[in-house]
């Protein structure tokens, strides 16, 4: 059984800033985390090509997007991070991930506030690590993978390494529904998550898997324990299919034997403003709707047949169904009938399609039309006005550039050959005119242009081009004429059918190739994208074609070729996908990005900005905060600082601020300015700011003046340190061995060192003093003597540290610092006979462990049997120190421990403290005792040895004990009950015990079963005659005095009690008792757990409450009986104070397990009340005891319901694979 599926996650306290050094920008990281990174930089895949092109590959991780870590909401526990670059996206996320791998973490779309919880099942609590803006898991997943999540301003991608095949080639996820989910929606591979009207908000994007080689393959998505909606149609304004459950299981899958490992598993947590699929050069048209559709194009590693639909409305994109196949470099147009035809292309073998297909917008899904002959690709489709479409020219790879024509008829979906071309062409495009003719324009490998007449079917020739345009863009305009742009050169051609001839017209800026040109409702013509490496490559222009002439356009938001463009009804442009650069990458990608374009809205006007803080002429020490105002007519979207012209750091929001150590600088006078920039990427400089730099270089001069070198100390010492500065001394710090032990601020300085808390020897002093600006003196060296008595030493028999001989301490010092693999423990675990071993997770000096444990005399004499000791433990506690815990146990034979519970302690503080407790020392000469920190959620319950806790550190310290004087056993004797005497209910037992050095307890036994123990006199304890048989009983009282002598009395009564034995009833479906009886026992009719053991009548649930189906019986969970009894002996009813006892099978792990109560007054409709949790307390079988009133509404058919869990609760019927949930009814009227 897995271990990690084990586990529940509980409450996530607040951690972050300890994990990630107090919340730094650049934390420490491991060596493990850096080498993920750095074999992932190294991966690439592979790209492919348009046909007759190579192949080529890209870098399979891309730069980091951490910039800042930030400390999560008080009350959780997580890393919030913001990306490093500030581009604006279309719907930024909010994303917070645990600081272990086995929580789950958190994506929100900052927009809508909706939000999803997504869980790595499998995932062990490796911690987080930062390294160079990922966020990393080392070995995380239990097929041994690294985790690395890769931060983006719309969410988070999601890598796992796999270093060998896994067990099963897939990995599961939990995801929880957050806010203002709605519905859950997959189609193609992408599972969206849905608000109330329809719109996805957030998304996994499809994944796909990188193998060694650099080839991409797809996985599969699947969804388990939730509704979703699987219908291709757009999702926007419909009604939405609600989970119908709290948490839903994703698989993903792959085929497992195409993959060569190593590989990498690619998941994306991201929103909605982007595409899914990153693509370059697919194919867009605007639906009937208004909505946009998107097919195709060269995607990651392969060519991509998905389809994405784009709601202007909303700004969000969903997945729709693909088509049967990429059509690459195919065309695709929208029909009078609402559907789009996709026409030509190749597919992934490049070899000619044949067979257009229709999507249908009403129903999301795509069909087949009749094929035409021949195939071909990088042709032209054109909708004539009579709705048929005319194909024009393209390539295959028999003829070679085709100037055959095709005319398809959508009604009677017919193909018709035509008259061919004059001229064979490809890459070329055709427009309708005004008067009906088609307009066939350039092309490879030709400028020529021809027009074709419907009405006669004949070609005409209609001029030459004064330039190639290939890969340039061309357009209809408002009044007739056809506007040819780019292509490779920056002329600008007009056609004008009236005069039938070709003109120049105003030029571009720069050359452009690969653009697109689109019309505004004004007329105007938006051309954007270049070819990536002109630098202008993200500039815009806009043409008018009154004067012929172009402007400068807003900026994009990224630098894209080969990308889309698409005129939306409300006069907006959406420009989406291509092949770009994203900020602060150089590199050229893929790009799934969508920015939207606004006519009218061409800014030209630069911010306005000033530096307000600090003053002119100001002289700086130190840290300072720089400020400055910044405004400008459409928005700021940065300010930068700089120093003497050189950038020292950026704000994107009001208020503009940053904070700069001015300590990095030399002294001297320098000059301070401020840049703001806009959305068009307009920017202003502000006024110089003159400022003087005064800091002090100067480090403080100390030393260690008592006590002196080669000095012998014991015990407490004070440590005498000087220290002076030429401005001020702001504190003095003193080592021992390199380790700090004490802080002073004032003068004198002083820090008293506990001696004791390192071995006898040799030892080195070393002070540290610190001035104002954080210039650090160090003193020379001190070497001392600490000869301390009672101090243990590793004993290889024991295999604990052990002081031989008996004195009024026992002192492990330094021995148990650390905790096993995590720390430097030298002799790890440091239990008797190496019982028990310590957890293998966390960090030395992060997480919570033991450093030392004493056990010390209270009169100060020699430890001896009798006498009271205390047991002090120091430990590390975590920063979150509030869950974790230290339980002390003691054993007085160490030779063969059975070990005592004494207490568990909360610490009070985070790093090292130290908690303690007082005993009464037991008989034995050589004893020991047991110290075990934990931390809640990993371990929630006291156990001297609990194999499933992973963050435990178990430490023993053996030592000697002198024999106690008093050999005089105490007198005891039964005061009540009488001997003989019938007894029923709850009885009480009273003893009168005494000794000559005080009685320390007396113990009352049924047979050899403890009932209690009362450890101060009058020694009283009530026995509940109610769990035990009918009969005759011996009832003893062991008195004990503090030197471990027992006396003993005895009593033989007899227990005469009802019959309170159940019997299943088959209309409440439970088991039941009908008359009025003290008490009421299911006996053996609930054990086991549904079809797992031989549970009768299960679920034995009196609602439709059912028990899980996974474990084995006697393995797993199971509650097997329930037993309600009156503690006052006479009948259940209203208002009477009752024992419920449970008998439960714990898990072998038990630590997770734990049993709810609930009451309902009536059994045919049950109103449930919660009454308390029991944690397990064993594995295998044991009873857990709740007293209860039971409330005034107690009636004839009163139930209660034990729910048996493992993990974190759920209500009275929380399903759960291992829980067990039973019912007892009973009379209480």
């Amino acid at each position: 059984m897995n271990p990690w599926n084990r586990r529940g996650t509980l409450v996530l306290l607040a951690n972050a800033c300890a994990l990630l050094q107090g919340c730094s920008n650049d934390p420490v990281t491991e060596t493990s985390a850096v080498s993920v990174v750095e074999d992932l930089r190294s991966r690439t895949m592979v790209i492919p090509a348009k046909a007759g092109e190579p192949a080529s590959s890209r870098p399979l991780l891309p730069p980091g997007g951490v910039e800042r870590v930030e400390r999560v909401a008080e009350g959780l526990r997580g890393i919030l991070a913001r990306p490093a670059s500030e581009r604006t996206t279309a719907r930024p996320a909010r994303v917070t991930l645990p600081d272990a791998a086995h929580r789950a973490f958190r994506l929100e779309d900052e927009g809508s506030g909706l939000s999803l919880e997504v869980e790595l099942q499998g995932a062990s609590p490796a911690r987080a690590q930062v390294v160079d803006g990922y966020v990393v898991y080392p070995e995380a997943h239990e097929d041994g993978a690294d985790v690395l999540h890769r931060f983006m301003a719309e969410g988070t991608e999601d890598y796992l390494r796999f270093e060998r095949p896994p067990a099963s080639p897939e990995i599961h996820y939990t995801l929880t529904p957050g806010r203002g989910v709605a519905g859950l929606r997959l189609v193609d591979n992408v599972l969206e998550a849905l608000d109330g009207s329809g719109a996805p908000r957030l998304r996994m994007a499809p994944p796909y898997v990188v193998d060694a080689e650099g080839q991409v393959r797809p996985a599969t998505v699947s969804v388990a324990g939730c509704a979703v909606d699987t219908r291709a149609e757009a999702p926007w304004e419909r009604p939405v299919t609600a989970p119908g459950a709290s948490r839903c299981d994703v698989r993903v899958a792959w085929e497992g034997a195409a993959v060569k490992y190593p590989a990498v598993l690619d998941p994306a947590w991201v929103t909605t403003g982007s595409m899914a699929v990153a693509r370059i050069a697919p194919m867009a048209v605007r639906l009937a709707t208004g909505k946009v559709l998107v097919v195709g194009g060269l995607s990651s590693g392969s060519y991509t047949k998905s389809s994405e639909l784009f709601d202007p409305a909303t700004g969000t994109w969903a997945t729709t169904a693909s088509p049967l196949e990429p059509h690459i470099d195919g065309t695709l147009s929208v029909l009078g009938s609402g559907k789009a035809m996709l026409v030509g292309g190749y597919d992934a073998w490049n070899t000619p399609l044949t067979t257009p297909e229709l999507y249908n917008p009403a129903t999301g899904t795509w069909s087949s039309v009749a094929s035409m002959s021949p195939g071909r690709q990088r042709h032209a489709a054109t909708v004539l006005p009579n709705g048929n479409v005319l194909v024009t020219g393209g390539s295959n790879n028999a003829s070679g550039t085709l100037s055959s024509v095709l005319l398809y008829n959508p009604a009677w979906d017919t193909w018709q050959t035509l008259q061919p071309m004059g001229t064979p062409r490809r890459y070329h495009s055709a427009h309708v005119l005004s008067d009906g003719k088609v307009l066939v324009v350039g092309g490879y490998p030709n400028k020529s242009s021809e027009l074709y007449d419907p009405a006669t079917g004949a070609w005409t020739a209609a001029g030459d081009l004064g330039d190639f345009h290939l890969y340039g863009d061309d357009l209809l305009l408002a009044d007739g004429r056809v506007l040819v742009v780019g292509g490779g050169t920056s002329t600008v051609e007009l056609y004008d059918p009236v005069t039938k001839t070709w003109s120049l017209t105003g030029p571009l800026s720069l050359s452009r190739s690969d653009l697109t040109a689109t019309r505004l409702p004004d007329g105007r013509v938006l051309a954007v994208g270049a070819l990536q490496g002109d630098a202008r490559a993200a500039s815009a222009e806009l043409y008018d074609p009154a004067t012929g002439t172009w402007s400068p356009g807003a900026m994009l938001n990224t630098r894209r070729d080969n990308h889309v463009a698409v005129a939306l009804l409300d006069g907006r442009v959406l420009i989406a996908a291509g092949r770009g650069m994203v900020p602060p990458s150089t590199t050229l990608s893929t790009l799934n990005s969508a920015e939207l374009y606004q006519p009218g809205l061409q800014d030209l006007e630069a911010p306005v900005t000033a530096l307000t803080a600090p003053a002119a002429g100001a002289t700086l020490r130190g840290s300072v905060t720089l400020t400055a105002t910044a405004s400008d007519n459409l928005g700021v979207t940065l300010v930068e600082f700089y120093l003497d012209d050189v950038l020292l750091g950026s704000a994107a929001k009001a208020p503009y601020a940053l904070t700069w150590n001015t300590g990095t600088t030399p002294n001297g006078t320098h000059v301070l300015t401020c840049k703001a920039h806009d959305s068009s990427r307009n920017t202003t400089t502000s006024t110089p700011v003159s400022i003087t730099l005064d800091n002090d270089f100067v480090a403080p001069l100390t030393a260690v003046t008592t006590p002196v070198g080669g000095a012998s100390v014991q015990g407490i010492v004070a440590v005498t340190l000087d220290a002076s500065d030429d401005r001020a001394v702001t504190r003095v710090e003193l080592f021992v061995d390199g380790v700090l032990v004490g802080t002073t601020a004032a003068a004198p300085y002083v820090v008293n060192w506990d001696s004791g808390a390192v071995a006898n020897g040799n030892h080195v002093l070393t002070s540290k003093a610190y001035d104002p600006a954080g210039n650090v003196g160090t003193s020379s060296p001190v070497t001392v003597s600490v000869s301390n008595t009672g101090v243990a030493l590793y004993d290889a028999t024991y295999k604990t540290p052990r002081c031989v001989s008996a004195e009024s301490a026992c002192d492990s010092n330094s021995l148990l610092n650390g905790r096993g693999i995590t720390g430097p423990e030298a002799h790890a675990p440091n239990t008797l006979q190496n019982s028990c071993s310590d957890g293998s997770f966390g960090t030395y000096r992060s997480d919570v462990s033991l450093e030392r444990i004493r056990v010390v005399s209270l009169d100060g004499n020699p430890l001896q049997v009798g006498q009271s000791a205390r047991i002090e433990a120091s430990l590390w506690a975590h920063s979150s120190f509030g869950v974790d815990r230290v339980d002390l146990y003691f054993t007085g034979t160490a030779s063969s421990p059975s070990w005592t519970y004494l207490t568990t302690l909360t610490p009070t503080a985070g790093g090292l403290t130290t908690v303690s407790a007082t005993y009464v020392l037991p008989p034995g000469g050589i004893q020991a005792v047991r110290a075990h920190s934990r931390s809640l959620g990993n371990s929630n319950n006291p156990s001297p040895c609990d194999p499933f806790d992973y963050y435990s550190d178990y430490d023993d310290l053996t030592f000697a004990v002198t024999p106690s004087t008093d050999v005089t056993a105490p007198t005891v004797a039964f005061t009540a009950p009488a001997a003989n005497a019938t007894v029923s209910g709850g009885v009480t037992l009273t003893a009168t015990a005494t000794d000559d050095s005080g009685v320390a307890r007396v113990e009352f036994y049924d047979g050899t079963t403890l009932i209690a123990t009362d450890a101060v006199a009058p020694f009283t304890v009530t026995w509940n005659t109610l769990a035990s048989a009918n009969g005759t009983h011996t009832l003893s009282a062991r008195a004990f005095d503090t030197a471990g002598n027992m006396g003993s009395g005895q009593v033989t009564v007899t227990v005469n009690n009802g019959a309170a034995g159940a019997v299943y009833d088959s209309v409440l479906g439970a088991p039941r008792c009908f008359g009025a009886t003290v008490a009421c026992d299911s006996g053996t009719l609930l054990n086991g757990r549904g079809p797992l053991g031989p549970e009768p009548g299960a679920p034995n649930t009196v609602d439709t409450c059912t028990d899980g189906t996974s474990g084995t019986y006697h393995g797993d969970e199971s509650l097997d009986r329930l037993k309600v009894t009156s503690v006052d002996g006479t009948s259940l009813g209203p208002s009477k104070t009752v024992d419920i006892v449970a008998t439960v099978w714990g898990y072998s792990g038990y630590s997770s397990d734990a049993l709810d109560l609930y009451f309902a007054p009536e059994a045919n409709s049950p109103v449930w009340t919660f009454i308390g949790t029991l944690p397990a307390t064993a594995a295998g079988s044991h009873s857990l005891t709740k007293r209860y009133t039971l409330p005034a509404n107690a009636g004839p058919r009163s139930v209660i319901r034990g729910v048996f869990r493992f993990g974190a609760g759920g209500g009275a019927c929380p399903g759960g694979s291992y829980n067990d949930v039973d019912d007892l009814v009973f009379n209480a009227q």
